[in-house]
């Protein structure tokens, strides 16, 4: 609570998803110059990991919500038209982008999973075999 006895705001979706949208552009700029160790790739594909693994439910929450304001009359169309067909085609395109979610989820677990023994090597040990 404020000091008023007033709940603070709730941030809202469009803020945290510009939010992540600027944090991967962010990443973009920084890799592969950032990155230092073998171990600093394995944290970084293994948040992605869970990025992509959260968003399987989140498409499915959106496609909820449109279906639900749809049903209820909240949903129109700026071309006046009945909004029906937008609606299934947000929600129609939202369950296969949550099926790739989860594609790049497993694809992102195999590369932490075999990215899990890597590490820097000896400095002296390249020396000797270069």
């Amino acid at each position: 609570m404020t000091a008023l006895g007033e709940h603070p705001a709730q941030p809202k979706p469009r803020d945290m998803t510009g939010r992540a949208a600027e944090s991967i552009g962010t990443l973009n700029h920084l890799t592969p110059d950032a990155l230092d160790y073998p171990g600093d790739l394995y944290d970084a594909i293994a948040s992605l990991k869970l990025m992509a693994q959260r968003l399987l439910p989140l498409f499915g929450q959106l496609s909820a919500w449109l279906e639900l304001e749809y049903a209820a009359g909240r949903v129109a169309h700026d071309t006046g038209q009945v909004p029906e067909h937008y609606v299934h085609d947000v929600t129609g395109t939202l369950a296969p982008a949550g099926r790739s979610a989860s594609t790049l989820a497993d694809a992102l677990n195999t590369a932490h999973n075999a990215c899990s023994g890597l590490k820097a090597a000896d400095p002296q040990a390249a020396d000797r075999a270069g």
